[in-house]
């Protein structure tokens, strides 16, 4: 009888300890996104789209893919990062020189038909558009640089076959350049998006690059949406613009006196690099409260400033930077907020190309 008792509560205590687990808390990362007027997707470890100036969450550490919508002409590069529990990420992307055209709108209404803009001298242009299926039936999407119904590009959602695939059509054959899975058709709304220009070519679903290529095939025609008979997809929000240029992306992960610093510079790649950190105002930070310090960097900047280089190197092929800046325990810098970003130059490093964006971390 003795032995029932203590099986019986060592069943206890391993359900309630298996209980515990099931409602530990997550570890969580904290999440500050500087300049995603136009939205940021994250996927991964954590979930979360959101767009605005200024982004915060605290989402599950882990790696997180970030990804950023196009406007005002400019793309912000791709970045993955490993977010650590009680961190933090920090993200800034690149803007545009200056404002870009409006993009376009030709249709703001839900439709299910072909439409065409342009003309046979079209060129280089970005065309997007809002589309969903309510079942598996049929096929619809963008195309560019499009002759006539033989000749010309189109990224196809292809409900039937439940797959996404950019083609390049010559001769009325269609060629697959990319195909992957498609959304399911369960009546939500996704964006598709196809940019052409010179002889690169490029598609995007929600955001998510699918593919990006080099085909010299085509070079003019008009763009606008396809559609096969009696297909059980809808679009709306048919839109046009020149094509994005692509800007850089910095991320500053913040780790127990560690700052790993990852960015893109895709439309430099080969070029030096010099991440630095920054101090407009190199004076102890100010209590706030109990819990907080003054972000001075959201301050006026005062003289002098402090720039200290860190981590130097090539960008990668793909635009790949990395580096990390350690502060040890008692420097002058803890709880003081600083600005971290870089410098880019020529291979030579005889020029400056530029510099990357900065972003504000508290250290």
């Amino acid at each position: 009888m003795m032995i029932l008792r203590v099986e019986t509560s060592l069943l206890a205590l391993c359900a309630l300890a298996g209980l515990g687990n099931a409602q530990a808390p997550t570890e969580r990362c904290g999440l500050l996104v500087q300049s995603a007027e136009h939205g940021v997707r994250i996927g991964g470890a954590a979930s979360y789209v959101e767009a605005g100036r200024w982004l915060a969450a605290a989402l599950p550490a882990g790696q997180w893919q970030l990804r950023f919508a196009a406007g005002n002409g400019v793309r912000p590069a791709e970045l993955a990062v490993q977010a650590p529990a009680d961190g933090e990420v920090v993200v800034a992307t690149g803007r545009a020189q200056q404002d870009a055209a409006p993009p376009v709108l030709h249709a703001s209404e839900p439709f299910a038909k072909a439409l065409l803009f342009g003309d046979e001298a079209s060129r280089d242009v970005r065309v997007r558009v809002r589309i969903r299926a309510s079942k598996g039936q049929g096929a619809g999407g963008l195309v560019a640089r499009w002759q006539d119904d033989t000749h010309g590009y189109r990224l196809v959602w292809d409900a039937a076959a439940t797959e996404l695939r950019l083609e390049r059509l010559l001769g009325g054959k269609p060629w697959v350049i990319g195909r992957t899975q498609a959304p399911p058709s369960d009546d939500r709304w996704h964006v598709l998006e196809l940019e052409v220009q010179g002889f690169g070519l490029a598609a995007y679903c929600d955001d998510v690059r699918l593919w990006s290529e080099l085909d010299g095939a085509l070079t003019s025609g008009r763009f606008g949406t396809m559609l096969t008979d009696g297909a059980a997809l809808q679009m709306d929000r048919l839109e046009s613009s020149a094509p994005c240029l692509a800007v850089p992306t910095l991320a500053a992960v913040r780790d127990r006196g560690t700052v790993t610093v990852t960015a893109r510079a895709q439309q430099l790649a080969g070029s030096v690099y010099c991440l630095a950190l920054r101090l407009d105002r190199p004076v102890p930070a100010v209590p706030l409260d109990g819990f907080g310090f003054e972000c001075f960097v959201m301050q006026q900047p005062a003289l002098p400033i402090f720039l200290c280089g860190f981590a130097f190197g090539t960008v990668g092929p793909r635009g790949e930077i990395e580096g990390r800046l350690s502060c040890p325990e008692g420097s002058l810098l803890r709880y003081q907020a600083c600005l971290i970003g870089g410098l880019l130059g020529t291979p030579d490093e005889e020029h400056a190309l530029g510099w990357l964006p900065w972003a504000a971390v508290r250290w």
